[in-house]
């Protein structure tokens, strides 16, 4: 966006403050961070429905400070790695925190995935800072046991199903072709537990792959949030982004904003209340994972 040039009227629009906003000009109009008043939903909103998203957002920010959010980005050593050797911030690990909030109706859109999650739970973005190796680490426990279970079920079905395999298996007993098939099947998944429960004690040792294990985050579980996706065999779920986010809930930087930084091209990510799901086309709140 920095390199187009639009017409003096449109200038006006992208530019045009909303002050008849309920948010206007207030901390948790900072704390939604959209950009614009002209890329926010919630101008669009009714007045009650204004008002009751200043509340929830005030609740939100009085829960999880953006300041305290900040650091967990803007950290110049991978929160992932464990002491004595971190390493230096390459990406972003990113992932949603939940916590009940009986006071709001909270739904959060995930763009890529197309559904919506209605709830009465606040949905918070998190960005931590992360290193090459913790980032590999994670993905490599993600996909590649699996991927190897899938590998070892293919290729016995492939030998199997060969005519010739297939025939001395069924002339010696019919059943034993299919139970030849169970027997392959069951020992991948063996295969799969046993590589996956190896990586996990080796990565460990250098990378906390729980984020209950992080300081920071930590303290957000211990003030009621939980991962929105559980964990896995102990293994939280976390995605990763080159690109720092600058704009939805959970991106607010009072640092960057003391210092001038404005940031980088927006992204729309965050939540709002809404009386039904029905009305979610007011205003879309999208949370863009890589």
């Amino acid at each position: 966006m920095n390199d187009v040039k639009y017409s003096e009227e449109i200038e006006k629009v992208i530019n045009r403050k909303n002050t008849e906003c309920a948010l206007y000009n207030s901390l948790e109009c900072k704390v939604l961070n959209q950009g614009s008043c002209s890329e926010c939903a919630v101008g669009r909103l009714r007045r009650e429905k204004q008002e009751a998203m200043k509340k929830a957002i005030g609740r939100l920010e009085s829960i999880a400070p953006s300041s305290e959010l900040d650091k967990l980005a803007d950290s110049s050593e991978c929160l992932f790695c464990k002491a004595p050797e971190k390493g230096k911030r390459e990406c972003y690990g990113v992932f949603d925190l939940a916590k009940q909030d009986d006071e709001g109706d909270w739904v959060s859109h995930m763009a890529k995935k197309g559904n919506a999650l209605k709830s009465g739970c606040m949905i918070l973005p998190i960005q931590a800072a992360c290193c090459d190796k913790c980032r590999k680490r994670f993905r490599l426990l993600s996909y590649l046991p699996q991927s190897v279970m899938l590998g070892i079920i293919c290729a016995g079905l492939i030998t199997i199903t060969r005519t010739e395999v297939h025939k001395a298996l069924y002339n010696t007993a019919a059943w034993l072709p299919a139970a030849a098939m169970l027997a392959v099947v069951a020992a991948a998944f063996a295969i799969r537990f046993v590589m996956r429960k190896a990586m996990k004690h080796s990565f460990g040792k250098s990378t906390n792959l729980d984020l209950s294990q992080i300081p920071g985050i930590k303290s957000l579980l211990d003030r009621g949030f939980v991962e929105v996706k559980p964990k896995t065999d102990g293994l939280s779920s976390v995605a990763f982004s080159r690109e720092r986010r600058t704009t939805g809930v959970g991106t607010y930087s009072p640092s960057r904003e003391q210092s001038g930084d404005s940031g980088e091209e927006p992204h729309l990510m965050g939540i709002w209340p809404m009386e039904n799901a029905a009305e979610k086309n007011d205003g879309n709140a999208l949370s863009e994972h890589e």
